[in-house]
């Protein structure tokens, strides 16, 4: 890998890493029980990506 392939992969990775951990607390945040169910589908329908296989 060259310095700039590098960098780049180092640079998506503290991204992809960012954008887990602020999925990790929305999460933890959904399923605390003072959120009502009707606004836990709301950000489930709208927010989150469906998984692909």
């Amino acid at each position: 890998m060259g310095l700039i392939k590098t960098l780049y992969f180092f640079s998506d990775h503290a991204v992809l890493e960012q954008y887990y951990e602020a999925n990790k607390v929305l999460v933890d945040c959904l399923h605390s029980s003072t959120i009502s169910n009707e606004i836990r589908l709301i950000f489930e329908e709208n927010i989150f990506l469906p998984l692909i296989l």
